[in-house]
This record gives structure tokens, C-alpha cells and sequence, in this order.
């Protein structure tokens, strides 16, 4: 009875979206068990979708890909059936008009880790908060989804890191060596390269640097391409990160493709906290290390303070169920807001001790509000 009324009043209203609101209407939700019964779960558009478009309803079974007389009753008349499935047609519930397009960045198919396995791209989306209101974001990964046995017997860790960061690192580090005339000499020498084709590999090496500043969009395929055209392997080990380059890349004639350039090695920090954690990483242990998490959990602080001091938040608790936060965090994170300024400073530029991270800073039960103190809790130099 109820996939014939569901049927029935597709046909009647001509919409999904209507249909569902109907059903919702009525209190006609999902059958929960064997008989029937109906559970407390109303009908998502997905699953009248998937109802409308079975062929068990009109006496066909559904193998793979193709379809097969049945042998039991039908539930709805074929010409009735057939009606819905041409009205869906025509509002785009038909067949996917074209596959679906296989993500793909910079580095894949280059990206392995100290091991040799190769990293995949991944992605996951969250809601983020904007002055427009909440937005779907993507973040992108390389991931390694298991951990595996090393050649030595060992386990080897398992690998998440945001693809941006990766992807920034190493066209920084490519623009780097590009645009250095005394490594490119050095290159190329070390290649057997002949000395006297220096100025035309210099003019190949700036205007590959110039096309690779200029790239965008790191989905793009012409992206991907052009790296390849680049880059043979680009291999993460436990404190560096390895450029294997493509073999004459910078040759100024096709008769020199063959020759074998020496590989960049550059310092590489990652550190992870959290089994399900990205892995932040840095190129060198003494620069400045921006930590996301840590500059916008300050932010936050700052905010929910203005909040309550102008009154757009009349509570704590108020701010707690308007930001959709647990209890006690927005009263845990506030004394953010009065962190010492160099303390602020210095997080705001990545200079904070290594050892301060966002999550021991959401373990601090208690922040002091002497600014000495601050200092001393959260690993500073003394002043």
C-alpha cells in the first residue's frame, strides 16, 4: 500500500521535494522492520529516488548493470511505472549524463612516503562558518588509509597530509633551486651536461620557474601534466622531503632528455597529534611554524569575548548553543582572549615553542592571568 501511494502521488504532484513534504505532512515515515510497521525516520529524497527507480515495482529484477523480466507480481503497472520513470527523466533524475570526473591533483601518481608506498588523494568535507552563514568546504589529503609491514619486519605509520601544504612546499622548493643559477650550474655538470649549453639550460630552468609560479588550480589536469613534465618521484622520508626530477627537464636540445639531474633534498619537520590527525609539516626546523589550529582557536576567543561584552550574546551558555559548542568549551577557551600580546604575537607569526600545539592547549585546564605565568605554563622564554 504504500509504494502504490507513494507512486500515486508522484504522479499527482510531479515532485520529489513536494512528495516528501506531503509524506512528512501526513506522519508517513520509513517502515522499520518485516511487517511494515512504520519507524519515527520520515523519507529522505534519496530513498523515494531509490523506490521511484526500482523495477522490482513493476515485476523486473535489476542485475549489475541490467535488467530482467521477473517472476514475481508486480506492485505498480508497467505503464504506470514507465510514466514516473520518463517524468523523472525530465527533472534530471535520470542516468548520469557523463561519468563522474576522477579527482586528481599535482602529485599524484609522484607522492610516496620513506617506504616507497604511494600516497593516494583523498578528501572530506566539513561545514564551515561564514559571514554568509555555513558553507560546505572540501579539504584535500595525501593518504596512506592502512598501516603495512617495511621490509624490516617493522609497521609503517600511517600518513594524512593536507594537500595544499605538500603542494606549496614543493613548488616553493622547486622555485627555489629553479631560480638559483649556482645549483643549476652545479646540475647540470654533475649531469655531464656541456658547459657551454649553461645559458640555454639557465633560460629553460627561468622559464619553467615562470610557468610554474604561475600555476592555479591544483585540480587542474594541465596542472598535473605540467608536473609531470617536471617531477619523477617526489619521496617524504622521516626528516626530509626528496625531488627525484624528470631526466633532462632542463636539457635545451632532445638529444640531451636522457641525462639524469641530481635530486633536491631539503629538511622536512611533520608532526601528528592524534591517530586521526593530519600531519602538519614545515621545511625547516628553525623557521616560523603557523599553526592553524592554534591561530583560530585565539580568534575564536577574541570573538566570543566581543560577543559578550557588546551584548550580541547574552551568555556563556547562550554563545555555547549558538556556536554548537559542548559545555564548558567557550568557558574553557576564553582566557585566550588575555594572553600575554607577546604570547599572541608569536603564535599569530609561528614562532610559539614546538611543544605548544592545539591540543595541549585545549588540555590546559586553567590559564592564568598573570602574563609571567602564562609564559612560564605555556613553554615561553622568560622576559
Amino acid at each position: 500500500k504504500l509504494i502504490r501511494l507513494i507512486y500515486r502521488r508522484y504522479a499527482s504532484l510531479g515532485s520529489v521535494r513536494a512528495l516528501q513534504t506531503e509524506l512528512a505532512d501526513r506522519e508517513i515515515n520509513t517502515p522499520n522492520n518485516d511487517r511494515g510497521e512504520a519507524s519515527a525516520q520520515g523519507f529522505s529524497h534519496g530513498a523515494l529516488y531509490w523506490i521511484l527507480r526500482n523495477p522490482v515495482y513493476c515485476g523486473d529484477v535489476r542485475h549489475k548493470e541490467k535488467i530482467y523480466p521477473g517472476r514475481h507480481e508486480p506492485i505498480i503497472p508497467r505503464e504506470e511505472w514507465d510514466a514516473v520513470q520518463r517524468h523523472l527523466d525530465t527533472q534530471g533524475g535520470g542516468p548520469r549524463a557523463s561519468a563522474r570526473r576522477k579527482a586528481r591533483r599535482m602529485l599524484d601518481g609522484l607522492i610516496v612516503d620513506r617506504d616507497g608506498r604511494p600516497l593516494k588523494t583523498s578528501f572530506a568535507v566539513r561545514s564551515v562558518k561564514t559571514a554568509e552563514g555555513p558553507i560546505k568546504k572540501r579539504y584535500w589529503y595525501y593518504q596512506i588509509p592502512r598501516a603495512s609491514r617495511t621490509g624490516d619486519g617493522s609497521t609503517s605509520r600511517v600518513l594524512r597530509i593536507p594537500a595544499g601544504e605538500i603542494e606549496r612546499i614543493v613548488v616553493e622548493t622547486l622555485l627555489s633551486h629553479l631560480r638559483d643559477r649556482s645549483w643549476i650550474a652545479m646540475a647540470i655538470a654533475e649531469a655531464g651536461y656541456a658547459a657551454e649549453h649553461l645559458a640555454e639550460c639557465l633560460e629553460r630552468a627561468a622559464d619553467v620557474a615562470e610557468r610554474l609560479d604561475a600555476l592555479g588550480n591544483a585540480e587542474a589536469p594541465d596542472t598535473a601534466t605540467f608536473v609531470e613534465t617536471i617531477l619523477d618521484r617526489v619521496q617524504l622520508g622521516s626528516d626530509s622531503l626528496t625531488l627525484k626530477l624528470q631526466p633532462g627537464c632542463l636539457a635545451a636540445h632532445e638529444d640531451d632528455r636522457g641525462l639524469d639531474l641530481p635530486s633536491i633534498t631539503v629538511p622536512l619537520h611533520m608532526r601528528q597529534f592524534g591517530r586521526n590527525k593530519p600531519i602538519i609539516i614545515s621545511t625547516e626546523f628553525g623557521k616560523a611554524n603557523r599553526d592553524p589550529d592554534l591561530i583560530a582557536m585565539i580568534a575564536d576567543a577574541r570573538r566570543w569575548l566581543k560577543a559578550l561584552r557588546s551584548g550580541t550574546a547574552p551568555s556563556v551558555d547562550a554563545l555555547t548553543t549558538s556556536e554548537g559548542k559542548a559545555n564548558g568549551v567557550i568557558s574553557r577557551m576564553l582566557p585566550l582572549a588575555f594572553l600575554a600580546p607577546d604570547i599572541t604575537d608569536a603564535i599569530l607569526a609561528g614562532d610559539q615553542p614546538r611543544s605548544l600545539t592545539a591540543t595541549r592547549l585545549r588540555e590546559i585546564k586553567t590559564i592564568p592571568a598573570d602574563w609571567q605565568a602564562q609564559r612560564d605554563l605555556l613553554g615561553f622564554d622568560p622576559r
